[in-house]
């Protein structure tokens, strides 16, 4: 979801729910099920990936009052982990039609540590 978008500046403010998805063998289990975690405790054991925005000007995961984060784990050992982020891409926007043009900013995602 676009927050704000600034012409005078030429950029803009995303905020998005970011999903990862990854196989821990370690993590298979035989329930018939998912295990959804709740618990910061519980998924700050689980190997989760670190991910930050290559071309962000600014940018943040939310912990508003409580962490903004969901966690699967399926029985297969699949982890599904959604978390929320506000980012201001670092993109070149013209905004010659504005507020009738097209803007595109690709979003580069890496690792710190993988």
């Amino acid at each position: 979801m676009l927050i704000a978008l600034c012409n005078i500046v030429k950029s803009s403010l995303t905020d998005l729910e970011m999903e990862m998805r990854w196989f821990d063998v370690r993590l298979a289990n035989n329930y018939s099920k998912s295990i959804l975690i709740r618990e910061m405790s519980v998924m700050e054991k689980i190997w989760t990936p670190d991910p930050y925005f290559v071309n962000s000007k600014y940018s943040y995961f939310h912990l508003v009052s409580f962490p903004n984060f969901r966690m699967r784990v399926s029985p297969n050992g699949l982890v599904t982990y959604n978390l929320r982020v506000t980012l201001q891409p670092a993109c070149q926007m013209i905004f010659c039609r504005f507020p009738h043009d097209r803007q595109q900013c690709d979003l580069r995602i890496s690792s710190s540590s993988f």
